[in-house]
């Protein structure tokens, strides 16, 4: 496990698949043994590597999928019901036999990053 996740309480966890030395199959990823990945990263104070990482957002469909695109997906959400508060809600906008997509009052459309599809 790496060092700086908390197990217990972080909610949502995604795993990194890193490339593997081609002549003993080991996991390339930055550590202190080859200086955080020949200087990619940057040694902490603590001797762990910090890693700078990107994040882009983009909607996966702009329009209902089928039950079996929805389970390709690797990221999941919580019902949506959770994320309600006074200032975005969800509703469901769309189904079908297989597939609910919840949106967000702040985007009202499937093509959304926000848009949660329940498999049912």
């Amino acid at each position: 496990t790496v060092p700086y996740v908390d197990l217990v309480n972080t909610v949502n966890f995604i795993s990194v698949t890193w490339e593997k030395d081609p002549m003993t199959f080991v996991d390339l990823y930055p550590s202190l043994n080859n200086t955080c990945g020949s200087g990619a990263c940057s040694v902490t104070s603590d001797d762990a590597c910090r890693c700078s990482v990107t994040l882009s957002e983009t909607p996966v469909f702009d329009t209902l999928p089928s039950r079996k695109d929805v389970l390709l997906l690797k990221i999941g959400a919580f019902d949506p019901a959770t994320f309600s508060d006074d200032n975005v809600t969800y509703s469901l906008l769309q189904s079908s036999d297989d597939v609910e997509a919840f949106v967000s009052s702040e985007s009202g459309t499937i093509g959304a990053t926000s848009t949660i599809f329940k498999v049912v």
